[in-house]
C-alpha cells in the first residue's frame, strides 16, 4: 500500500489548473523576490498541513475528508468558469468551497496552534504562580521557577495539529453561514485572462475602512469579497447589495492588487505579468494572516486569535496600512 502524500494543497490542483497557459504551466511571483514557471502540483502546498501525531504515529486521514469535500464542490466551480454565470443550485456549493478555502490554509493554522500555546503559557504561569509545579530540577536551571523557564525560552510547550483540525471542523459551518447569508454575489470577467490567484485566493475588506490591530472582518456594510475562479473570471461578493456583473479589466487589476496584498508567499499568473509581478514586489513585507496574541496583565495572560495584513517578519516596520490608501471600491469601477 503506497504511503499517503504529507504534501498538501491548501489550493486545489483542479482549481490551479484553471489559471495555467497553452503549455500547462503558470508565472509564480514570490514576496522573497524569486519568480519561476510553476505547475498545479508543484504550487501551494505544505507538508503535514492535514495531519496530526495520534497514539499510532503520524495520521494523515483529514486529509481524504478534506478532499472528499472538495470533490463535492468543486465541479459547481468549473462550471461557473464554463458558463460564466452562477445557478441557483451552484451557488450553496461555491460558497462550501470558499469557505474550505478560507480555513485550509496555512496561516489559520498557524494561528491557531500559536494560540494554543499561549493559552498553555498562561496556564501554566497561572499554576506556578499558585505554586502547583515546586522547584524544578536543578538541570533546567538553579533557583527558577517555571515562569523563569519558560520566559527564557528553556521550557517550550509542543502543540498537536490536532487543535488546528478541529478548528477546521468547527468553523467551516460558521463561515459558510456567514458569505452565504451576508453576501451577494456576481462575476467580473477578464476578457485577457488577467486575473491572478495567490496562496490565499480569498479576499475580503472593506474601502475606506482602517480597523489597525483589530484586525479585518468580514462583513459588514459595503464590505467586499473577491475569489479568482479561473484566469478568466473572479467571484465577487457585496455585504447587502449585490454588484453588477462586468467585464472590466481596470476592477480586475484592484482585485489582482488585493491578492497581491493577502498573499504569504506567492501569487500566480496564466503568462508572464510584469504588473503583478511589480504587485508582488511592492506588497512583499505584508500578508494576511491568523494572529494569536497575549497580552500580559499580571494575573494572566488575554489570548485573541485577529485576522488581518500585518508584517511577514517580527523585524518589518512597515505600515501594514498604507495599502488602503490604494484600495479603490469596487462600486467606483463596475
Amino acid at each position: 500500500m503506497p504511503n499517503p502524500p504529507r504534501k498538501h494543497h491548501f489550493v486545489q490542483a483542479a482549481h490551479i489548473e484553471q489559471f495555467i497557459n497553452a503549455g500547462g504551466t503558470l508565472s509564480v511571483y514570490s514576496k522573497n523576490g524569486e519568480d519561476f514557471p510553476g505547475t498545479p502540483k508543484s504550487i501551494f502546498k505544505k507538508r503535514d498541513l492535514n495531519s496530526f501525531v495520534s497514539p499510532d504515529g503520524l495520521d494523515t486521514s483529514f486529509e481524504n475528508f478534506v478532499t472528499k469535500r472538495e470533490n463535492i464542490s468543486f465541479p459547481a466551480i468549473k462550471r461557473i468558469s464554463l458558463k460564466r454565470e452562477i445557478s441557483l443550485e451552484d451557488l450553496p456549493l461555491v460558497i462550501a468551497y470558499l469557505s474550505l478555502s478560507l480555513i485550509r490554509n496555512p496561516t489559520v493554522q498557524i494561528g491557531v496552534v500559536e494560540l494554543h500555546r499561549l493559552c498553555a503559557v498562561a496556564s501554566a504561569k497561572i499554576m506556578d504562580k499558585n505554586g502547583m509545579f515546586g522547584i524544578p530540577p536543578e538541570s533546567l536551571g538553579q533557583g527558577k521557577s517555571m515562569a523563569d523557564l519558560i520566559d527564557e525560552g528553556i521550557l517550550d510547550f509542543d502543540i498537536n495539529n490536532i487543535v488546528y483540525l478541529k478548528y477546521f471542523s468547527e468553523m467551516i459551518e460558521a463561515v459558510f453561514r456567514v458569505l452565504i447569508g451576508g453576501f451577494k454575489w456576481s462575476l467580473l470577467q477578464s476578457p485577457s485572462g488577467n486575473v491572478a490567484i495567490s496562496d490565499h485566493p480569498l479576499t475580503f475588506l472593506t474601502p475606506g475602512m482602517d480597523y489597525r490591530a483589530y484586525g479585518i472582518p468580514m462583513g459588514g456594510q459595503n464590505c467586499e469579497i473577491a475569489f479568482p475562479i479561473s484566469k478568466h473570471l473572479y467571484l465577487i461578493g457585496r455585504w447587502g447589495d449585490p454588484f453588477q456583473n462586468s467585464d472590466s479589466e481596470l476592477a480586475v487589476e484592484q482585485l489582482n492588487m488585493r491578492q497581491a496584498v493577502f498573499a504569504n508567499r506567492q501569487v500566480a499568473s496564466s503568462e508572464p505579468n510584469s504588473i503583478i509581478k511589480g504587485l508582488v514586489s511592492n506588497y512583499c513585507a505584508i500578508g494576511f494572516q491568523s494572529k494569536a496574541n497575549g497580552i500580559e496583565m499580571g494575573d494572566g495572560t488575554p489570548i485573541m486569535l485577529r485576522r488581518g495584513v500585518f508584517p511577514l517578519t517580527q523585524c518589518s516596520t512597515v505600515n501594514c496600512y498604507e495599502f488602503m490608501r490604494e484600495v479603490v471600491p469596487l462600486s467606483r469601477l463596475l
